[in-house]
């Protein structure tokens, strides 16, 4: 696996309906794509087959982060765009982008607990009550060209931790489902199918790009690849853990999967020894939210990589994990096929 490109992928600045770096990268790995609307890039065939299925991935690349929403004298208070906790985010490093193409580096603001009476210590601080600290006076606004607006991401540096099998950056919700798509790609896999890899866009906000990259391929069966809560932390507990591979996911808050699309994955992971494991949430989803509901309906499921701490600054997923990701989309790519899906559609 070349981590180099975890890295470069993961360290890039793009939240949602704000892709374009995410999209010059994806340029630059890609040899033939599409780009849609809202931003979504799609690998493509040089050469559709009409006699063949169409199979697609989808993985996300925005990230959590935030606007500015106000400009308060030498404070910039944000708005939040995706899930965020502000827990999370207090006192963590971001940087904000002008629209002319600086890079500022600040810090969120936080209460100071000496000055903090005992009673309120039990309490975060409220969403729309988050601010970036640029080390600013209030008259180098305009000079820095700061608007209303302006994208600010999330900063992190990507690591290896003491085991080197985990790694640590921002944005791995969904850069290491990215990842996985620019590996499977790049190893330019015999198949018998029409194939392309989606990376949408608008994810966080509500699977917006999901919609329009199903429109545009009109796939026969679809994967929507995610980052996936894992549950082995002391404050999690869902039976998801990093090093236990890649997920089947069998029920989130926006879909059921295709049972018997399940049942194939899992012989799948069998044949081959991959190591697997399932997800049973009752909250978040995954564009296959869109996805199988588009058209007339698509045979769809989920498959997730685990990862800690997702949307916040510093999140944790395991390289096997990732290995076994990208062996099961191998193998999907390798045995999907002309009569495959009626094969499934028995199961």
């Amino acid at each position: 696996m070349n981590l180099k490109m975890l890295e470069e992928v993961s360290s890039v600045r793009a939240i949602s309906s704000r892709e374009r770096h995410m999209v010059e990268y994806l340029k630059q790995k890609l040899t033939n794509y599409k780009i849609d609307g809202l931003h979504c890039v799609i690998a493509w065939p040089e050469q559709e087959d009409a006699n063949l299925p169409k199979l697609m991935f989808c993985t996300h690349q925005d990230e959590v982060g935030f606007i500015v929403e106000e400009i308060c004298g030498r404070f910039l208070r944000l708005h939040p765009f995706g899930s965020i906790w502000p827990h999370l985010v207090v006192g963590d490093l971001c940087t904000l982008e002008t629209s002319d193409g600086r890079v500022l580096t600040g810090v969120i603001s936080s209460p100071s607990s000496h000055a903090m009476p005992e009673a309120d210590k039990k309490y975060t601080v409220k969403p729309d009550c988050i601010y970036l600290d640029l080390g600013i006076d209030a008259d180098d606004v305009t000079k820095l060209g700061i608007k209303i607006g302006d994208m600010c991401c999330p900063k992190a540096d990507y690591m290896p931790l003491a085991n080197p099998k985990y790694v640590l950056n921002k944005a791995f919700d969904d850069r290491s489902g990215c990842y996985v798509g620019l590996e499977v790609l790049g190893q330019k896999l015999p198949h018998e199918n029409n194939l392309y890899w989606a990376f949408s866009s608008q994810e966080e906000p509500g699977l917006r790009g999901a919609r329009t990259v199903t429109d545009m391929v009109r796939p026969d069966l679809a994967f929507a690849l995610d980052a996936t809560l894992a549950g082995d932390t002391l404050f999690d507990d869902n039976g998801v853990t990093l090093g236990g591979g890649v997920i089947l996911c069998c029920i989130d808050s926006n879909t059921l999967p295709n049972r018997s699309l399940l049942k194939w994955v899992e012989g799948l992971c069998k044949k081959h020894n991959i190591k697997y494991q399932y997800s049973v949430f009752n909250r978040g989803g995954t564009d296959s939210g869109n996805i199988h509901k588009s058209l007339g309906g698509i045979v769809n499921m989920s498959l997730g990589i685990p990862a800690r701490y997702m949307h916040c600054n510093h999140s944790v997923v395991n390289t096997d994990d990732l290995a076994a990701c990208i062996e099961l989309c191998s193998w999907i790519i390798k045995e999907f096929k002309a009569n495959t899906l009626e094969e499934i559609l028995k199961l």
